[in-house]
């Protein structure tokens, strides 16, 4: 008994072990509302963080990674999606995105590239980039905040990766940040010359 209980054990480890967690990453040029803040032709960014180890082969060409899931709108602000997010694969359709499983609803997809034919969400992808959909049946979808709706959009670029995305920090952010050095050198400057 004490043998089937370590070998179980050694299987769960060995399960845990080949788990790795994924990044998905849809961007798209879109127009909206966040949180009721209006947005214009700005780069929106959906991120999925998944689990290589939880993939769901649906068949047909189909698979499903779901996870934790956000938004990001420059100059608007970042949220967390409180529905149920999946970055999603149709080898069939040779495209692929992020979908909201809470609503059966496409977020953002990226359509028409072979690339996808071959692609199983369990490694790192891409970029590719094509003409895509952002929310194309027009849906409303819940954030921590609030939701977030989509009026119009442009081409779309998918991105899988086994490292985090670095978020690409706003021209206000980098500004603020750059004042504050230049505080930080002049106050080390004062202090040194008394």
């Amino acid at each position: 008994m004490k043998l089937l209980k370590g070998i179980a054990m050694a299987l769960v480890v060995c399960a845990a072990a080949g788990a790795n967690t994924i990044y998905y990453q849809e961007q798209g040029i879109a127009s909206g509302t966040l949180d009721g803040t209006m947005f214009a032709n700005v780069l929106v960014t959906v991120q999925v963080a998944g689990d290589t180890a939880a993939l769901s082969n649906l068949g047909f060409g189909i698979f499903l990674n779901a996870g934790t899931s956000e938004i990001f709108v420059p100059g608007v602000g970042m949220e967390v999606f409180t529905d149920l997010l999946e970055a999603e694969v149709d080898q069939g359709l040779n495209a692929g995105g992020i979908f909201d499983a809470s609503q059966a609803a496409d977020i953002m997809f990226t359509t028409a590239d072979p690339a996808f034919h071959a692609y199983s969400l369990a490694n790192g992808f891409g970029p590719t980039s094509s003409s895509g959909s952002i929310n194309p049946s027009g849906d409303v979808f819940p954030t921590s905040g609030g939701f977030v709706y989509f009026s119009g959009f442009g081409n779309t670029t998918f991105t899988a990766s086994l490292t985090p995305f670095t978020p690409t920090p706003e021209p206000g952010s980098l500004a603020g940040l750059l004042a504050v050095g230049l505080a930080g050198l002049i106050a080390a400057r004062r202090a040194r010359h008394d």
